[in-house]
């Protein structure tokens, strides 16, 4: 409970002349001790709350600077992806594949999709060599 929500709570309480006593701790709403106690906890709980997320966000950071990856680790390698990519461009049909490499069909269609971008295909890269070559002037003192 945040620390707002804390003070709308203890004041909704009193509004409604409701009183709180704790029967483990000597903490008691009815007394102006047991309101000071009952509010320190509540600043004492918002004060931990924000240093575990500091420490989280900054744990979080010195992983990322380490080389750490977050989330989870793909199913699929680049090389299985590739390979995967090349049987489909054969003809094979995708079920098939899935089932070659252990995958559920719909995470095989997932992993093409985001690896397409990032992962060209031996086939893509022999084709942009070929587009590339074609652009380019031939110096017709080099010999072919």
């Amino acid at each position: 409970m945040n620390w707002a929500k804390h003070c709308e709570l203890c004041d909704e309480l009193k509004g409604r002349d409701i009183k709180l006593k704790s029967l483990t701790e000597a903490l008691d709403t009815q007394t102006p001790t047991g309101r000071a106690l009952w509010q320190m906890v509540g600043v004492l709980a918002e004060l931990e709350r924000s240093l575990i997320r500091e420490r989280t966000q900054a744990g979080r950071a010195a992983a990322i600077t380490r080389g750490v990856k977050m989330g989870r680790k793909p199913k699929l390698s680049s090389h299985q992806v590739a390979h995967a990519r090349k049987l489909i461009a054969e003809g094979e049909s995708p079920r098939p594949v899935a089932q070659l490499f252990g995958v559920a069909r719909s995470t095989l269609y997932a992993t093409l999709s985001r690896e397409q971008t990032r992962v060209p295909t031996p086939e893509q890269l022999r084709k942009q060599g070929e587009q590339r070559n074609a652009r380019m002037p031939r110096d017709s003192s080099t010999p072919v």
